[in-house]
């Protein structure tokens, strides 16, 4: 069967143990994903993987790997839309690791006005408080929300746009078909519905502790701007702060 490439890197991001610099070396490697399904297992761009990783690739070179893949996006109601494409994010292009596929549940369109907005998950009053006003403000100025959809401040942050009719984008930690936390289940809809639910993890991937500050390059990547509500000295919230400063966004927190 004849597939196009962008359906050849929905195949090989889905591939288990991929992860996002093992992506885009075999890209190098192999010029594009169609010539790494058709690899050998013998040859010497392949032996350069590790053991594990290359017998997954090697298991996954089959026409049924392609339609299990595609099949989960259809099934769950979403899009995947890869790097080569043009609906995909002009304002992820060029950051550090871009990833190679985005799958979006809602509307995915290039958002020119947008403000992430980041902090702790066990904020104080006052942390609660101004997220909620910050969202609430940018919703009724035309300016889309994002963040991550975590606990504290991420979801607070994202009801304050709410209230106003606000564009909203949560990027995930997980696969976009897994729930986290389980609190925020109609959060899902809500987001989906006013903004969309964005993960460059597959389907089905679980929400691990290594996901969450590699998702950040993305929070801080689709806004023009990043503000720090609360956060812990060693936070992910910082970790996005740092990343929006390599990318030469503005860098803003809040003060009492």
């Amino acid at each position: 069967m004849k597939h196009t490439q962008e359906t050849y890197w929905i195949w090989l991001n889905s591939i288990e143990g991929m992860d996002v610099t093992s992506f885009y070396a075999l890209i190098a490697e192999y010029t594009d994903a169609k010539t790494v399904f058709e690899a050998d297992d013998i040859d010497e761009k392949m032996l350069k993987l590790s053991p594990n990783l290359r017998r997954s690739i090697m298991g996954s070179q089959t026409e049924n790997a392609i339609e299990l893949a595609l099949s989960k996006i259809k099934r769950h109601n979403i899009v995947a839309v890869t790097r080569l494409s043009p609906e995909y994010p002009i304002s992820l292009q060029n950051i550090e690791l871009p990833p190679p596929v985005l799958y979006v549940r809602g509307e995915l369109i290039n958002e020119e006005k947008a403000l992430t907005v980041i902090g702790s998950r066990k904020p104080t009053r006052y942390g609660l408080d101004a997220a909620y006003m910050i969202g609430r403000d940018c919703g009724k100025e035309g300016i889309t929300v994002v963040s991550g959809l975590a606990r504290g401040i991420d979801v607070r942050a994202h009801q304050g746009a709410i209230e106003s009719n606000g564009r909203i984008v949560a990027v995930l930690g997980c696969g976009i078909d897994v729930v986290y936390p389980r609190e925020h289940e109609k959060m899902y809809d809500i987001v989906a519905e006013r903004g969309c639910l964005i993960s460059e993890f597959s389907i089905g991937t679980r929400p691990l502790k290594t996901n969450f500050p590699l998702r950040n390059r993305i929070m801080s990547g689709l806004s023009k701007a990043t503000v720090v509500v609360e956060a812990g000295y060693k936070s992910g919230a910082l970790i996005t702060a740092n990343h929006a400063l390599s990318q030469g966004k503005d860098v803003f927190c809040c003060s009492r």
